[in-house]
């Protein structure tokens, strides 16, 4: 029995290997989810399939927001999380210091007293915390959230903050607090290409957002990753076949008329010149407007820009939240009661799309009533 069970799980893999190329994994950032990863790699790498964890495991945006947040709400009571002179320069005299830090302590957000001292801490604290609701705000107008503004939504998080910090600076040590967590997240981008490659493909940010917020050397650095991954798809993609029967009929047709044969296509001279025009047109293309879909704009550009199409089908439906996945659990959850502890796996998945598409409105029973 356990000799089938393995040559089982052996034949998977192969079939995986075969198949499959294993994508990205959107995950919150729990210790346990690394440690997933890492044997997950492990397994794939003992049968001889490529798989790098940390290239290819994505951040939950929401959660990083929310471990962002969650810093400095606790930093509200807990002052030792922030610097003991942090207000020296923003508060210069000190009996009104004293009397800041004094409501500060005395936690005016559980308390609600109405004293004056502690709406004016509460609005430091509405400064603060507006950075991250605008931020998901943006994250959350979408259906289904995208990579490549992941890395976008980060940066306006962290500039938004220190801008917090420069207006109010009594703000500014629960700002930071927020800026030099997101940072650290952010830092962690730059394990994964994925990051990258997405913005790029967005048709609403190309190369836009990174020539107008990244510095010269990181722009070069980008443009180069995206240079050399699409001439690693243009190297697995299948060179095209043409049907020599059909080009036979094309020629004597041509040669009976006594005239040449124009519907011969001729192949590029140089792989690397065609590449390069395709990547040239792609970016001198005005940006398509924010509400575009981007999968009904790279069905329009199938065969204008082939490689980067073959590289938008793998990279834009990696997602940029796990949210989405987290709730149909809990949908299924709330079908699949004790009371229902009979319903068969097909009749389960039958109900769970149904519940779907009234949610979203996109199946109706009294359409046109």
């Amino acid at each position: 029995m356990r000799e089938e069970i393995v040559n089982a799980f052996q034949e998977y893999f192969i079939q995986l290997k075969l198949e499959l190329d294993v994508g990205w994994f959107t995950m919150d950032n729990a210790s346990n989810n690394v440690t997933a990863m890492q044997e997950l790699q492990s397994l794939l790498q003992a049968r001889e399939i490529e798989f790098d964890a940390n290239q290819h495991r994505i951040m939950c945006f929401p959660h990083i927001v929310n471990i962002c947040v969650n810093h400095i709400v606790k930093s509200f009571s807990d002052l030792r999380m922030v610097d003991a002179h942090a207000w020296d320069q923003a508060i210069p005299d000190e009996g009104t210091r004293t009397a800041f830090v004094g409501a500060v302590l005395s936690d005016p957000i559980a308390e609600a007293r109405g004293i004056v001292r502690d709406w004016e801490v509460l609005g430091v604290f509405e400064h603060v915390l507006q950075i991250p609701h605008v931020a998901q705000q943006r994250m959350s107008s979408e259906s289904l959230p995208r990579l490549g503004r992941a890395a976008a939504y980060l940066e306006l998080l962290i500039y938004g903050w220190d801008h917090v910090g420069q207006v109010d600076p009594r703000a500014k040590p629960f700002a930071d607090l927020g800026s030099n967590k997101a940072y650290e997240y952010y830092r962690r981008t730059d394990n994964s290409d994925a990051y990258v490659i997405s913005m790029f493909l967005d048709p609403a940010f190309k190369l836009d957002w990174m020539e107008e917020c990244w510095s010269s050397e990181a722009q070069e650095s980008a443009e180069e990753l995206i240079k050399k991954t699409i001439c690693q798809y243009r190297e697995c993609m299948p060179a095209p076949v043409r049907d020599s029967r059909h080009g036979a009929v094309r020629s004597t047709l041509a040669s009976s008329f006594g005239i040449k044969d124009k519907t011969r296509r001729r192949r590029p001279q140089h792989r690397e010149k065609h590449l390069d025009e395709e990547y040239q047109a792609y970016t001198s293309e005005p940006l398509a407007h924010e509400g575009l879909d981007p999968l009904k704009y790279w069905e329009g550009k199938r065969d204008t820009f082939p490689t980067l199409f073959a590289m938008a089908m793998d990279f834009m439906p990696i997602q940029a939240s796990s949210v989405p996945s987290e709730r149909v659990f809990s949908s299924a959850a709330e079908t699949n009661t004790k009371k229902r502890n009979r319903l068969s796996s097909t009749m389960l998945e039958i109900t769970q799309i149904l519940k779907f598409g009234l949610k979203k409105e996109r199946l109706s029973f009294v359409e046109g009533w």
